[in-house]
């Protein structure tokens, strides 16, 4: 991108150069634009440990979900009510489908990094059940209750409080049977000195 800054959210002290904040506030998986924010699950990834995951016989297989501003936003009464949020393209790759049909046919568990890679298995579950890569926009909002199709396996950040991906993870917490809140989980990452947000710590949930 030849114009434009880095919108990094607000939480985050912004580096002295752009230069120096698209390197830090960026994933190795990324190859399109324009999300104006990054993964955060996948800023735990480097081509080290990829290599090593994919030795022990993990399989990385991409989607691209546009996140907008909209992912900054605190949640109101009316998004539950039209159980909608803002408006986000998403993408799944033919070879992705069918890695994933094939996953799931074979009982391998499907882990998402992510929750907006929660958010495109989602939106385009009809397609990944027939193994058919698709492109589309989602509004989608997930929330309690509400009964995953994917994936069986999530890692993710820990997030801002008020926030449509904080709804996520708890709807997924209830969704596996957890037996704490998402609040109880965060009281500990508190206790334990965990780091929240963008850069911070992640948490797997099985």
């Amino acid at each position: 991108v030849a114009a434009g800054a880095t919108p990094l959210p607000p939480y985050i002290e912004s580096p002295a150069s752009e230069a120096s904040r698209r390197e830090q506030y960026q994933t190795m998986f990324a190859k399109e634009a324009p999300s104006v924010a990054a993964p955060t699950a996948s800023l735990h990834f480097t081509p080290a440990l990829v290599n090593q995951l994919e030795a022990a016989g993990s399989t990385f297989v991409p989607v691209t979900l546009q996140v907008g501003l909209g992912t900054f936003a605190p949640v109101f009464a009316e998004n539950f009510q039209t159980k909608k949020l803002h408006c986000e393209q998403f993408f799944v790759p033919e070879d992705t489908a069918t890695e994933i049909l094939a996953a799931r046919q074979a009982s391998r568990p499907i882990i998402g990094i992510g929750t907006t890679v929660v958010r495109t298995l989602e939106s385009a579950k009809e397609s990944l059940a027939a193994g058919r890569g698709t492109y589309g926009t989602t509004e989608k909002f997930i929330f309690s209750p509400y009964e995953f199709t994917y994936p069986d396996i999530l890692m993710t950040n820990f997030h801002v409080p008020k926030s449509s991906l904080l709804c996520l993870v708890q709807a997924y917490l209830e969704h596996k049977g957890a037996k704490r809140h998402i609040i109880d989980l965060y009281k500990i990452g508190i206790q334990e000195q965990f780091r929240f947000y963008s850069f911070g710590d992640a948490m797997v949930i099985l």
